[in-house]
């Protein structure tokens, strides 16, 4: 190096510049590598790797556990989505028109959670819907 410049030798043949350019292809890839390497460990040093369950954000409410299929549906019965469903038809019977999330918040559940119970009184017809998506409100059929 001579002033902050690099000298290099100029090739005399085109196998010499082959040559070069495979020395400084093969130089760049272990620089590459190495700072990959040296970046992954950096980010696992920061965040080790937890066996704790997986979390998800949802809006609002900050980090919760995310539960596996398998979880939710061990614990949700036929008895219990019939006992989520009658709750549900009870707020839509005492607030008509209501939103799902409304009446999410007002039986301490998540919105997913009563996809299932909500289908099945529709399936029963013992409820009514106006609107699409986040606008649908919910009426008791007479």
């Amino acid at each position: 190096m001579w002033n902050g410049l690099i000298v290099m030798a100029v090739p005399t043949s085109t196998d010499e510049l082959a040559l070069m350019v495979e020395n400084l292809i093969r130089d760049y890839v272990a620089q590459a590598h190495a700072a990959a390497v040296a970046g992954a460990t950096r980010g696992l040093e920061h965040h080790p790797h937890e066996s704790s369950p997986s979390k998800t954000r949802r809006r609002g409410v900050g980090l919760r556990e995310r539960t596996s299929a398998t979880k939710r549906s061990a614990s949700r019965t036929p008895q219990v989505l019939q006992e989520v469903a009658t709750r549900l038809y009870e707020k839509v019977c005492a607030s008509p028109g209501g939103s799902m999330s409304q009446f999410a918040a007002a039986l301490g559940l998540g919105v997913h959670e009563l996809q299932y119970p909500r289908d099945m009184l529709k399936h029963q017809k013992r409820v009514r819907t106006t609107g699409l998506g986040a606008r649908t409100r919910y009426y008791p059929v007479s």
